[in-house]
């Protein structure tokens, strides 16, 4: 009778182990497919960095070149005052 309970001791024993593995495995699984999730996320918001960056150096030449329209015109106008 005794080796009895202690094998039933030991199979609660294993069937705790069982069980915490199992909601631990869980765990990580969630866990693993939030860090997915937000991987993805980061990887979306650089390439829309990378986008605006480039849009950003877009703007700048234009304004750039804008910049110097207007004082080839403002250098010309003081040149030539009745145009």
């Amino acid at each position: 009778m005794n080796a009895l309970q202690k094998k039933d001791e030991e199979c609660r024993q294993l069937a705790g182990l069982v069980s915490d593995s199992e909601r631990r495995l869980k765990k990580v699984q969630a866990t693993s497919k939030n860090n997915l999730k937000y991987k993805h996320a980061a990887k979306d918001k650089d390439r829309a960095l990378v986008s605006i960056r480039t849009e950003l150096g877009v703007q700048k030449a234009q304004s750039t070149k804008l910049a110097d329209q207007v004082k080839t015109m403002q250098a010309e106008k003081n040149l030539n005052p009745y145009k």
